[in-house]
């Protein structure tokens, strides 16, 4: 079953406390916030990239592993419901 968005929000925002690094707390930060401007590197990326897939139990497309994708709170979310919708297909 597809991940409402939501849930899909609530694990982005602890994907992004466990891993990203951020100053202060993940719930505070706008959904549209540019998260590489909050401080998250290239190796947190990675790593958030890493704890998406292995949550989902999918890869994520190679098309999708952009900058953008992973600039915002939105588009990690956007990311996680289009890979859920796919996986219970």
């Amino acid at each position: 079953m597809p991940i409402a968005h939501d849930d899909a929000e609530r694990m982005v925002r602890e994907i992004l406390r466990q891993h990203g690094k951020l100053a202060g707390s993940t719930a505070a930060i706008a959904v549209d916030a540019d998260l590489y401007r909050l401080g998250l590197s290239s190796l947190a990326t990675v790593n958030v990239m890493m704890d998406i897939e292995t949550r989902l139990d999918a890869d994520i497309p190679e098309a999708a592993l952009t900058r953008e994708t992973f600039r915002t709170i939105a588009s990690l979310c956007a990311l996680v419901t289009s890979l859920s919708a796919a996986s219970a297909a």
